[in-house]
């Protein structure tokens, strides 16, 4: 069963049974039945149904709800906004339909504002091979390449003992680091880890491997089931050991392809397009959209189908058993309605 948040205050008992407390005005859902209390008027109900990427598939509205049960038939992840009438543009209530159920726990608000994409990258500036003295490394050149495609939180690798400027004086300590087996430190720390579902990870790739600061930060943090996304820049060794060294520190990560370019090449035009390119083929995970976001996109969905004249939008979204009643008193079926548009 999918994983289903909600900030409000519940009370599961059966099989697709979910009540929810909002303000003045409560209900529930429970095989079929729709139960509603305290609505001061007459409302409606927003249905949005979701893929299983939490993408909006589908809105159906329920315009002739009343304090009581109505029979709304829901399927497992569905969510149904209550209105107490249509100008407030907010949800009075909102219940999610679930499966079984056998506790009563309060759970979290889903993700909304909130960010579900981390990039962690380590770069070095200075003197660089080929390159010359740079204010920016090649890495961090490629990530904000990334960022202007993909959009994520970031987490910059900064060592607590910056690595000199000089080239050859960095790689002594480079040396020095890997035949130590170190794990240099470095600052700050990620509160939040939990939140992200996909990770781009940069670096540099020294002597055709992962730079040690990257061991003790893939050390500490665990990225366990999450969409991995690694990018490196080099002096010509590709990819190196990188690769095998990733999947070692995070053997239930889900990797997919990434991107390695030489640092030469780093600040070419050629080269941000071609990250574009590379972003295009992945399927980054989508953001959860908040509460109030899902209920206006499903309004929108209705009212652009009016004014469109959408017919199978407006077929998919308007209730079989609904009638239209006009100013005249004549009353159509769902069908003779929309057959006049």
């Amino acid at each position: 069963m999918k994983k289903l948040f909600i900030s409000l205050c519940l009370t599961i008992t059966a099989i697709f049974v979910f009540a929810a407390c909002c303000s003045a005005a409560s209900m529930s859902y429970d095989n079929g039945t729709l139960t509603i209390e305290n609505m001061s008027n007459g409302g409606l109900v927003v249905q949005a149904s979701y893929d299983e990427n939490g993408a909006l598939e589908s809105v159906k509205l329920h315009d002739d709800v009343r304090n009581g049960e109505n029979a709304i038939t829901a399927n497992e992840g569905d969510r149904l906004f209550l209105w107490d009438g249509v100008n407030s543009m907010k949800p009075e209530c909102t219940v999610i339909v679930v499966g079984s159920v056998n506790t009563a726990e309060p759970v979290t608000e889903p993700k909304s504002d909130t960010n579900n994409i981390l990039m962690v990258y380590f770069s070095r500036a200075g003197e660089n091979w080929q390159v010359g003295t740079i204010d920016k490394g090649n890495t961090a050149e490629i990530a904000d390449y990334i960022l202007e495609n993909a959009d994520a939180d970031v987490f910059e690798i900064k060592a607590t003992d910056p690595y000199p400027v000089s080239y050859n004086e960095t790689l002594t300590r480079v040396n020095r680091e890997r035949d130590n087996n170190e794990r240099p430190s470095f600052e700050g720390k990620i509160e939040n880890l939990d939140q992200y579902d996909a990770v781009f990870i940069g670096y540099p790739i020294w002597y055709g491997g992962l730079p040690m600061i990257m061991y003790t930060f893939l050390e500490e943090y665990d990225l366990s089931d999450k969409m991995i996304i690694p990018f490196s820049t080099h002096g010509g060794s590709g990819w190196g050991s990188t690769k095998s060294e990733l999947k070692t520190l995070i053997p239930n990560g889900k990797f997919v392809d990434g991107y390695s370019i030489a640092g030469t090449e780093a600040r070419k035009d050629t080269t941000k397009e071609a990250v574009k390119k590379w972003l295009e083929g992945i399927e980054l995970p989508k953001k959860a959209a908040s509460q109030e976001d899902m209920v206006l996109a499903a309004y929108n969905t209705i009212q652009q189908a009016m004014v469109d004249a959408d017919i199978p939008t407006l077929r998919r979204v308007i209730k079989d058993d609904k009638t239209f009643t006009h100013i005249s008193g004549m009353v159509q079926t769902k069908e003779e309605y929309l057959a006049d548009i």
